[in-house]
This record gives C-alpha cells, sequence and structure tokens, in this order.
C-alpha cells in the first residue's frame, strides 16, 4: 500500500533456507544483509525498507554470530537483557558498515530508525533512556 513494488519475506522471494533464526521464524538479519546489498548493486535508484528482527526483545544470544560488545567494559551485567540487546545492536552495526563498504552504495543515504525505545521485559533498563526513540541518518560517500 505504501507503493513498494517489491516485498521480500521468508517465504517469499528472500530464498535464504539455510537462514532461521531462533526468537522469532524468521531470516536473521547478517543473512539478509546480503539480499539488500544485491538490490543496491543491481539497481541505479532504490528506496529500500528493512525491517530488523534480531535485535527485538527477548534479544536471542543464539542469534548472535560474532559478540563484537564487551558488556563488562560498560558496567553492564552481562546476564540483562541490556547486554543482549547491545550485543546484537552491535553485531547490526557491524554488518551495516560491511554492507556500505562496498561500491554499490557509493551516494546513499541511509536512515536507521527504531520503531519504538527498545522494550525490556525482565527488568527496567539502566542503559536506555526511557520514552526515546533512536535516530540517526548519514550519507555514504
Amino acid at each position: 500500500r505504501a507503493g513498494f513494488e517489491q516485498m521480500l519475506f521468508r517465504d517469499q522471494g528472500l530464498n535464504i533456507p539455510e537462514s532461521r533464526c531462533y526468537w522469532f521464524p524468521g531470516n536473521c538479519d547478517t543473512d539478509i544483509a546480503g539480499r539488500v546489498v544485491e538490490k543496491f548493486a543491481t539497481n541505479d535508484k532504490l528506496f529500500l525498507y528493512w525491517l530488523t528482527l534480531n535485535t527485538h526483545a527477548t534479544y536471542d544470544t543464539r542469534d548472535l554470530e560474532t559478540d563484537l560488545f564487551d558488556c563488562r567494559q560498560y558496567n553492564i551485567a552481562a546476564d540483562t537483557a541490556d547486554c543482549r540487546n547491545l550485543k546484537l545492536q552491535k553485531q547490526f552495526f557491524y554488518t551495516l558498515s560491511q554492507m556500505i563498504a562496498g561500491p554499490a552504495f557509493s551516494g546513499t543515504r541511509v536512515i536507521v530508525v527504531g520503531d519504538h525505545e527498545p522494550p525490556f521485559i525482565e527488568e527496567s533498563s539502566t542503559v536506555f533512556i526511557s520514552e526515546q526513540v533512536p535516530t540517526f541518518e548519514f550519507e555514504v560517500n
């Protein structure tokens, strides 16, 4: 309805059968990234909306392929949802940095918007600002 020409889902067009994440029945963000790069590499103009899912509650660390965030360094208890969320966020932003490093994204405006503040079901968060949705944007040179 928003005017998108194509929608891709696990069972509709993504064709990544070996990719399956733990907390939801879909493809892992790190695997979808390759499909996003392919779309940018084969289109001169493209508006693409990608809803990432690995960084949503309950923050399952089984979806963590590469642990790049040391919670202890920031005085965050390792057994908390805060820590799991930040580890998965770091993995996403690392994946994004790898994606935009290639020539397919040259001149692209990237806008990253949270769809809500990070929810924490298990305990109250001490790391995130309540009622604030993270957002930022940049252009790839």
